[in-house]
């Protein structure tokens, strides 16, 4: 938040110096602004939009910040080793071992999860015997970008 602050502030600064008004400033003049800076400038997003919502400011478009594709991954050795770690490692909880699994497999983010139970409940006759158990996890809802 700080820096979103300092970010419309260095902006307000910098048409000041240009004598543009905020009311004034064109999409031109952004991005020359944002070239002329480091790529933290884009930090003024929140900003701009804020003010074109109200009317202070043209419509004007500060583009997202682009974000590096991974350059790391994992061998499909290597999922099946860690899958296999998280189903049957005793020594980890299993609210830790679930959690794993699903994010080896759904690529769950952990940042979503809300809640994650584990029930365990066994059953045994003369035939056979089971021993369940039942995971249930609820995420936080997907957030609009």
């Amino acid at each position: 938040m700080r820096s979103r602050l300092r970010r419309a502030l260095e902006l307000l600064d910098w048409l000041d110096e240009h004598c543009i008004p905020l009311g004034k400033l064109t999409q031109p003049e952004l991005e020359t602004w944002l070239e002329e800076g480091p790529e933290k400038r884009r930090e003024v997003r929140s900003f701009i939009t804020w003010a074109t919502g109200r009317g202070l400011a043209g419509e004007l478009a500060v583009p997202r910040t682009p974000v590096a594709a991974p350059s790391v991954f994992s061998t499909d050795e290597d999922q099946a080793e860690q899958l296999h770690r998280r189903l049957d490692d005793d020594a980890l909880p299993l609210d830790v071992r679930t959690a794993g699994a699903l994010t080896l497999l759904f690529g769950l983010q952990h940042t979503r999860l809300l809640e994650l139970t584990g029930t365990t409940s066994s059953t045994t006759t003369r035939w056979w015997r089971s021993t369940s158990t039942v995971i249930v996890f609820r995420c936080h809802p997907k957030l609009p970008s």
